[in-house]
């Protein structure tokens, strides 16, 4: 299975490192010079520090990238991201959709 995963803190990219052990995953970063430190370093420094991503994780700065080619969509940004994600994947492909978000969303 391809999972797309957006969300690049420490809760999105463990889930990433763990379902990279048997799926292929794209992980996505809204920040590029973040997702070109993970690309060259394999390692999430900023919120995961110590581990080195697995083969069949592809860091990505774009939702068409992360979209492109996924069987399952994994939210895991901060709550308050929620929204904005999901406006974001209005125009991508159906697919299933989780959320693994923390927090609340202000108001």
């Amino acid at each position: 299975m391809r999972i797309a995963i957006f969300g690049m803190g420490a809760w999105g990219t463990a889930l990433a490192q763990a379902f990279s052990a048997i799926h292929e995953v794209k992980l996505w970063g809204r920040e590029a010079d973040h997702v070109a430190e993970l690309r060259a370093t394999r390692k999430n420094q900023r919120y995961l520090p110590g581990i080195v991503l697995n083969a069949d994780i592809t860091p990505v700065a774009t939702i068409d990238e992360a979209s492109d080619g996924a069987d399952l969509y994994l939210i895991a940004t901060p709550f308050a991201g929620l929204r904005e994600t999901v406006r974001a994947l209005r125009h991508q492909p159906d697919r299933p959709l989780i959320w693994a978000c923390k927090g609340l969303e202000a108001g």
